[in-house]
């Protein structure tokens, strides 16, 4: 039996292993906290600033102490001393890029126990498990964000302690918008009887995930990567495209305005951040051009059938979780056959995403 083994994407893209990328997407998730702490001090207080400032040291404290930790139990004292060997395994892992996405997909109102675990699991379990950066198969802050939905779920709240969800002036009964739309049934064109308007859905101002909110921003600043570079546009304007696409439809044919429908859907949640700065992890998504833009249509599909059929009124991470476990099989018949076939490759694409919208309709 033979086995044929490769390096991940990281380790074969030369070019993608420049830590510059690493540093433009640290800025590019900079200035949406930014915004978020800015928001957040203007109206509502200092205190809800102040918190979203220390969920982030924490999360990068609790992040550098994994990179630690896995370095000293990874040392050999044979081959260099313990202290360059754990600051080149620090600097090496680029762990702050996952502390930093991880912390703003999280509200204001998390406690700091749920941070550090959080923090804790995306660095130690889902990222050393398999060798560290590079080797990872699962993007370790959407896994992250998972398991703290799953295990803290209750605590993870836009409120501070002591206050109350009526103290936030845009959450509908206590609900977030995506909660809210959600237990609408998500086929909705209009946020009535919503707290929160459209602008304040694009533009930002409203409460949820710390760095998910500012629709426009994250897709300007998006594209803004893409346009430079630091990560492949497909994977994004693929998931974007069927997203729209998909709903356009279901709008269509369920008798509402398709194009309202379809802006709700997209500015609500996460799916611009999680276009914009998970999707495109080279790590974890093919390595072909094909195979980036498979990724991007099937997380979009993922997407809305997770909103609409599950009791999950999210669905990104999970959508981005099932890619990353197929990733390795679109790489293993796609690489390397990027000019073959082309047309019946996008034909059968194209015949999968008019079955689903036709089959869900």
């Amino acid at each position: 039996m033979n086995f044929v083994t490769s390096p991940g994407p990281f380790l074969r893209d030369k070019k993608a292993s420049n830590a510059f990328k690493m540093f433009a997407y640290t800025v590019a998730l900079a200035i949406l906290w930014i915004f978020s702490i800015t928001y957040h001090w203007v109206e509502l207080g200092a205190d809800y600033g102040v918190a979203i400032i220390t969920i982030m040291l924490t999360a990068q404290l609790a992040t550098l102490l994994a990179d630690i930790l896995a370095a000293v139990l990874r040392y050999d004292v044979t081959q260099v001393r313990l202290l360059p060997h754990v600051l080149h395994q620090v600097k090496t892992n680029y762990s702050y890029v996952t502390a930093t996405l991880f912390a703003l997909m999280i509200p204001v109102g998390t406690p700091a126990f749920v941070v550090i675990m959080g923090s804790l699991f995306s660095t130690l379990i889902v990222k050393y498990t398999f060798g560290g950066f590079g080797a990872n198969i699962f993007n370790p802050a959407a896994l992250g964000r998972i398991f703290v939905g799953l295990a803290f779920g209750s605590t993870l709240v836009t409120y501070l302690p002591g206050d109350s969800s009526l103290v936030i002036p845009t959450l509908t009964t206590g609900a977030t918008i995506t909660t809210a739309i959600g237990n609408a049934g998500w086929l909705v064109d209009s946020l009535s009887g919503m707290n929160v308007t459209v602008s304040q859905l694009l533009l930002g101002t409203y409460s949820g995930a710390i760095g998910e909110t500012p629709t426009i921003l994250i897709i300007v600043i998006g594209l803004s990567l893409s346009f430079f570079k630091v990560h492949n546009w497909r994977p994004t304007i693929f998931f974007y495209a069927t997203i729209l696409l998909t709903t356009l439809a279901m709008g269509a044919m369920a008798g509402i305005n398709p194009w309202m429908f379809s802006l709700l859907f997209v500015s609500s949640g996460s799916i611009a951040f999680g276009g914009s700065f998970m999707l495109t992890d080279p790590v974890t998504s093919p390595t072909s051009n094909f195979g980036k833009a498979l990724i991007g249509v099937l997380a979009g599909f993922f997407v809305v059938f997770i909103r609409f059929l599950t009791n999950n009124p999210e669905g990104v991470a999970y959508a981005i979780l099932l890619v990353n476990i197929v990733s390795p099989l679109i790489d293993k018949h796609a690489t390397g056959m990027i000019h073959r076939h082309l047309r019946l490759k996008w034909g059968l694409l194209a015949g999968v995403a008019v079955s689903w919208m036709v089959f869900h309709g």
